[in-house]
């Protein structure tokens, strides 16, 4: 089998190994698509990284003991490695688990468990089932290209009455508007780069917004009959995104901060977010039980999925990916292992 890792200074390696073996409740797993996320900010930094990757679909090889699968099944592969059993596990919230799983440990070695190989091992807890007729393409998107989008619109309660500020066009911020169409929201969807603006336009948001530019907060107001978003999803993982959308949010709207802001940064919260009323959530993913929403939503809007995913590169060609991502001209990037 073949598995993607990176060494400092740009250096992509692909090496060849031996299938690993399924074990106890770890589901052999392979690999047919691997949507790519934030990976390329540490190739761009030149940093070295043993496991890439956290999102993918496939077909289970060997399931192992886990007693919830058999080969041929159909899956989706969830980020991290929850413990199960804590908690914020058992409330469905497994993304904010503190125990995550030491796969070393447990299986001995260095195992596959990053999702930029041709196979992986992933405890079986952690694979959705995919349904018959959904192409495994759309399915990956149940992990970060719909998914944080998803949980901010179900924690918000968002709904066709809303205006609704997406600040942040990249893979996370398209899934958002696509998200907020689905829900037949009027979507304004913010990003300075134009590339970017036009694709979320093809998505399907109603108007487009250069924060960047004078006069963008009275354009947002405009838009939304003078009221301001009823509810605004930040993505960027920047302090201006951050604030933008508290500037531009409604007397007691809403605020999913979805990206990380990048230097642990932090925007100052004050006045605004006091007399406006604002209420103003941390949404990293959904919860565990809305996982059946999540894929009914992803079978009624596959057009734009097909859209969304701009470009698709072979496992092997993951600097040519990640170059791509880097100019920020794109939207969701498949690798395909085989």
């Amino acid at each position: 089998m073949i598995e993607m890792r990176l060494a400092a200074d740009k250096a992509v390696r692909c090496f060849e190994r031996p299938v690993p073996a399924a074990r106890g409740d770890w589901v052999l797993v392979k690999l047919l698509s691997v949507p790519m996320c934030n990976e390329y900010h540490g190739y761009a930094e030149g940093k070295a990284a043993g496991v890439l990757g956290h999102e993918a679909a496939g077909v289970v090889e060997d399931p192992a003991a886990s007693g919830r699968f058999k080969a041929g099944d159909r899956v989706v592969v969830m980020p991290q490695l929850p413990c199960g059993h804590c908690r914020v596990c058992l409330e469905g919230e497994y993304i904010h688990c503190r125990q995550q799983r030491e796969a070393e440990a447990e299986l001995e070695g260095d195992a596959p468990v990053g999702t930029f190989a041709q196979y992986m091992l992933k405890p079986a807890d952690q694979l959705v089932p995919v349904p018959d007729a959904m192409p495994l393409d759309h399915a990956a998107m149940a992990c970060c290209g719909l998914g944080p989008s998803f949980g901010a619109l179900e924690r918000m309660q968002v709904d066709g009455d809303a205006a609704l500020l997406v600040s942040g066009l990249g893979p996370v911020g398209l899934g958002g508007v696509i998200g907020g169409r689905h829900r037949k929201s009027l979507v304004v969807a913010s990003d300075p780069n134009p590339w970017r603006r036009q694709l979320a336009l093809d998505l399907g948001a109603d108007h487009v917004v250069d924060p960047s530019r004078d006069g963008a907060l009275a354009e947002v107001m405009d838009l939304t009959g003078g009221r301001g978003a009823d509810a605004a999803i930040e993505c960027s993982g920047t302090v201006p995104g951050q604030e933008f959308c508290i500037e531009a949010a409604a007397v007691k709207g809403r605020l999913a901060v979805v990206g990380s802001s990048k230097g642990h940064a932090s925007v100052h919260l004050g006045g605004t977010v006091l007399f406006k009323g604002l209420t103003i959530i941390g949404s990293w993913h959904y919860n565990r039980a809305s996982t059946h929403r999540l894929l009914d939503q992803i079978g009624l809007v596959g057009n734009s999925i097909d859209r969304m995913i701009t470009h698709r590169f072979a496992l092997t060609d993951l600097r040519e990916a990640w170059e791509l991502q880097c100019t920020g001209e794109c939207g969701k990037v498949v690798l395909q292992p085989w």
